[in-house]
């Protein structure tokens, strides 16, 4: 009896803990073509960086384009960058590439944003891509992205 309720209680602790962990969809890959969609949140703060899943250690991924909705902000981003990482939660290995965001728009008191670029990177293989947001002054921000791209085999 004591067993069954032990393991009744690991069963409802593990099944708790399975709901309340985030998760997050697995790239689509079809052949070359390659697509990984990140979301995150940043509270006050003048970057807010989220990275997308760590390539596999035998193929390269040339990206194509970056495209995101920003939302909730309380100041306008001055810019974005795209950097190569070793691994997701790592900063950049110097590969940093800078750009601009595009729309901006203000409605409820909240300022949102689009970023819609075209990009000719080399990230390479068992790399993570990643996007950080900067603000000149502090700022809460969701970030929704999509990067798209083909992927190589690395010889």
């Amino acid at each position: 009896m004591r067993f069954i309720s032990k393991l009744s209680s690991c069963v409802i602790a593990l099944v708790s803990t399975a709901f309340c962990l985030p998760v997050g969809a697995a790239p689509i890959i079809a052949g070359s073509y390659y697509e990984d969609t990140v979301t995150a949140g940043c509270g006050n703060t003048t970057g807010c960086t989220t990275w997308w899943s760590q390539l596999p250690a035998s193929q390269l991924l040339n990206v194509k384009r970056v495209n995101c909705r920003l939302g909730g902000m309380s100041q306008t981003p001055i810019t974005y960058k795209f950097f190569v990482a070793p691994a997701p939660g790592v900063q950049s290995i110097g590969r940093n590439f800078f750009f601009r965001v595009g729309e901006v728009a203000s409605s409820g008191g909240s300022i949102y944003g689009a970023i819609n670029d075209e990009l000719n990177v080399l990230v390479g293989a068992g790399r993570a891509p990643a996007i950080e947001i900067d603000f000149a002054v502090a700022s809460n921000v969701s970030i929704n992205c999509t990067l798209i791209g083909e992927l190589q085999n690395s010889q």
